[in-house]
């Protein structure tokens, strides 16, 4: 079959562009007047689309740094009214009690920066444990202890290990093995010699 011979089978060529005369003097098919504008970038609905966005993140994030200390003391309130719905029998009086007294003055050191942040990774892991176990109805008399524990630890109440000694208080002994000297701490002073 001669390859000029038209057929059936294969779609006609595209027709020339709008407003173009067809073609160039080489014959192919590119327009020779304006083209259109591809433009680049978003169109002026979705950039308006998209900026009112922006501003309504930005609007929202600065709610929520405003808003921070009463999401946190919202929080504290629904843990509380949960644990405390679903204390065991076997919790004592005082352990109500002192608990009561943790939530309370754990929300006083958040409020006022006092908190051990030592332990607080352990007070989150204790607290939503035992919120947890409060909503499905297995709070125990253990989860309470645990709880109390990691309160101590953050409000300082507890110190499970002595702060270490300072440096004029360390033996030499301990530093280097000879005798049971003290080191002594350098005297610094102010005026001249």
């Amino acid at each position: 079959m001669d390859p000029m011979t038209e057929r059936d089978d294969i779609p006609p060529l595209p027709e020339p562009w709008p407003g173009g005369d067809g073609g160039d003097a080489s014959g192919s098919n590119v327009p020779t007047g304006p083209t259109p504008d591809a433009g680049g970038g978003c169109a002026k609905p979705a950039v308006f689309g998209c900026g009112c966005l922006m501003l309504g993140a930005v609007v929202l994030l600065i709610l929520m740094i405003a808003m921070s200390g009463r999401i946190v003391e919202w929080i504290l309130d629904t843990t509380e009214e949960t644990i405390f719905a679903a204390l065991p029998e076997e919790v004592t009086e005082q352990d109500r009690e002192r608990l009561e007294s943790s939530f309370d003055r754990f929300r006083r050191g958040v409020a006022d920066g006092s908190l051990n942040t030592r332990g607080l990774t352990q007070l989150q892991v204790e607290l939503t444990n035992a919120y947890s176990r409060a909503q499905r109805g297995l709070l125990e008399q253990v989860d309470v202890e645990r709880l109390l524990e990691a309160f101590d630890t953050v409000l300082g109440a507890a110190s499970p290990e002595p702060p270490p000694a300072p440096p004029s208080e360390i033996p030499i002994a301990a530093l280097k093995g000879g005798d049971h000297l003290r080191a002594q701490s350098p005297v610094v002073s102010s005026g001249p010699a």
